[in-house]
């Protein structure tokens, strides 16, 4: 069985836009995302004293 084309299937010199022209903005929202949660557990880290820290680490076990 034979389908019609439709008009938007047809050959044009001009080159489609498509919706990869707005990834770079998702790209710098995920940046800008992964800065905000590093800052946050940089932050974290530094209430910490060293006495605290090691004892953080000796109950979940990461400590030798």
């Amino acid at each position: 069985m034979i389908h019609p084309a439709s008009i938007s299937a047809s050959l044009t010199t001009q080159p489609v836009q498509s919706a990869p022209a707005q990834r770079p903005i998702a790209l710098w929202v995920l940046a800008a995302c992964f800065l905000v949660i590093a800052v946050a557990v940089l932050v974290a880290e530094a209430s910490l004293s060293p006495a605290q820290r090691i004892a953080v680490f000796m109950q979940t076990g990461m400590f030798p």
